[in-house]
């Protein structure tokens, strides 16, 4: 009568965590529905060369310039 009992226990468990986890997939998916996609920036790297002023030196370096900001898509 036990086992029974066990065996019942255990299979009632194993489907409420299996529609459990039905349920959350779908919300998921609405949420993603709903999300505004972002579009990717325009950048442009430049370099810039060893300097020398008046009595500093300046490392050369990468300058990055922003030409289009990411927006939001419909």
């Amino acid at each position: 009568m036990r086992k029974l009992l066990y065996v019942s226990l255990l299979l009632c468990l194993s489907a409420c965590s299996h529609l459990n986890k039905n349920t959350s997939q779908d919300s998921s998916k609405n949420k993603e529905d709903n999300i505004p996609k972002l579009t990717r920036p325009v950048v442009r790297r430049i370099w810039v060369p060893d300097e020398i002023r008046e009595n500093e030196f300046i490392q050369g370096h990468w300058k990055y310039l922003l030409e289009k900001e990411a927006v939001w898509a419909k």
